[in-house]
């Protein structure tokens, strides 16, 4: 009983340290530091409001709300933007995720399960790296789902309009939540729709509804103003997609699919992890001593899957398919530490050697990130190009290949505009002399050619190019260089 009310500090301590051992190597990848364009850059945000003389966004793009902007502004006026006050709140948003699940497995499958689940999810290194880098945005979906769930065991009615709230605010937060909420809505009407019946008065949908709208308010808001415009820009429907997305959905599920992406495969071959094997043998199980509560994550996740995979150019990066977590260690908790299933040992063992294997592949991927560095958009040399833009503070900066602008202005402080400057480039562009033009070096492009076709444009415009200084990664790479033009 002791050790018991210790479960959740002890998972979530583990997700946290986990969480931090990889923290600081990848740089910081502009979809990361997206949020943050609202606080130093010439506002382009789809929604807001004034407020105090003041804009107030809401929607920083179609499908993706501002509530990340707004938590983070208090943060960024006690801590210096950087890779730790970055970071280290969604990873303490995470660590309170794995202790909500903890709490919502106790109450429906017991103190076995909630071990069981707790100490998988703490160690995933996927949610892991998903949490801590949070470039989907993933962290604050998974906490506010999880905690609505927590909220609904409760069967009260304040928990009921609180939980309803907060899946809004993940509706606003991200558009894509709409995955989730129909996965997990549509197999509770069809595995339980007598205690649906029961729980479900005209009161309480009405009370759903009212608190899931202010929740989603600012998203509600955006699409009546234009509208169904995050539906009519982002939902085309496809089945050409569906077996890619689903062979990345198991790459996701043995830990193999962010290698080549946050980080560099290991020329030594690895071993992945089992969690695919285990997520099948709970299936067999639950197919052997049938349960509508196990197989109801299961069913979840394949809905929620499958609306993934039918959605053209969405649901296909491990940023989306790492929304399905925690539904397969829910699956594995419920089978495997089921009475009628299993003996305790049993459930220990197994839990044991996962977990352990979890947290191995994670090393796989920080001795990666130590020793080679990470790939485009995550390279380290973002940090040393911060430091000499801030140091430089030339009055225009002018970037022309994708994913250095956020995390620029965002590591910089940067007030004055990072100005995109995208093919055909104008003759114009290289007018100033003065202004500071920052490119990528082979193989470290974003778009294939760009610097080929910039040199190009400016050759024919009458300029060259005279390069200041080149900046290398930690492992010593060239990566950027800082540049101006000049005529010739």
């Amino acid at each position: 009983m002791t050790l018991a009310r210790f479960r959740g500090p002890i998972c979530a301590a583990i997700f946290i340290l986990l969480s931090c051992a990889v923290l600081p190597y990848p740089g910081i990848q502009t979809d990361e530091a997206i949020f943050s364009c609202t606080y130093y850059q010439p506002l382009q945000t789809a929604d807001g409001f004034k407020a105090f003389q003041h804009f107030v966004p809401t929607m920083l793009i179609s499908y993706l709300g501002a509530l990340k902007s707004w938590l983070y502004y208090p943060i960024f006026q006690l801590f210096t933007p950087g890779v730790w006050s970055l970071r280290l709140p969604m990873v303490l948003v995470g660590g309170a995720s794995v202790w909500l699940f903890t709490i919502f497995l106790r109450r429906l499958h017991g103190e076995r399960a909630a071990w069981f689940g707790g100490l998988l999810l703490a160690t995933d290194p996927i949610v892991i790296q998903t949490t801590t880098f949070d470039w989907g945005p993933v962290a604050l979906q998974h906490f506010l789902f999880l905690a609505a769930g927590v909220l609904l065991l409760k069967e009260t009615t304040r928990a009921w309009c609180v939980a309803f709230f907060l899946m809004g605010l993940a509706l606003w937060n991200k558009a894509l939540a709409a995955w989730t909420f129909a996965g997990l809505a549509i197999p509770l009407v069809l595995l339980f729709p007598g205690a649906i019946r029961r729980a479900l008065s005209w009161r309480r949908f009405a009370l759903a509804v009212v608190f899931f709208a202010i929740g989603a308010f600012p998203v509600l808001r955006y699409n009546v103003r234009k509208p169904a415009a995050t539906v009519q820009e982002n939902v085309k429907l496809t089945f050409e997609e569906l077996r890619p997305k689903s062979h990345l959905l198991y790459e996701t599920l043995r830990g193999y699919a962010l290698m080549e992406y946050i980080t560099y495969e290991p020329k030594e071959q690895q071993r992945w992890t089992y969690v695919p094997h285990a997520l099948l043998a709970s299936m067999v199980l639950l197919l052997i001593w049938p349960s509508r509560l196990g197989w109801y994550p299961i069913v979840a996740g394949a809905i929620a899957f499958l609306l993934m995979a039918v959605t053209r150019n969405a649901g296909g990066s491990v940023h989306h398919l790492v929304l399905l977590w925690p539904l397969p260690y829910w699956a594995m908790a419920a089978a495997f530490t089921a009475p009628k299933i299993s003996r305790p040992t049993l459930a220990w063992v197994v839990v044991a050697l996962l977990a352990v294997d979890n947290a191995r592949v994670l090393n796989v991927y920080r001795g990666a990130m130590v020793a080679q560095g990470s790939p485009g958009s995550w390279n380290n040399a973002i940090f040393p190009l911060a430091a000499r833009v801030k140091a430089l503070n030339p009055k225009v900066v002018r970037v022309y290949d994708w994913g250095m602008t956020d995390n620029l202005a965002l590591l910089t402080q940067r007030r004055e505009p990072i100005a995109w400057n995208d093919r055909p480039y104008r003759p114009e562009l290289f007018a100033n002399e003065e202004d500071l033009w920052i490119g990528s070096i082979p193989p470290f492009e974003a778009f294939a050619n760009v610097n080929r076709d910039l040199r190009q444009a400016a050759e024919q415009a009458g300029y060259e190019r005279r390069v200041l200084e080149t900046i290398t990664d930690r492992q010593g790479r060239p990566v950027f260089e800082l540049f101006r033009f000049a005529k010739r």
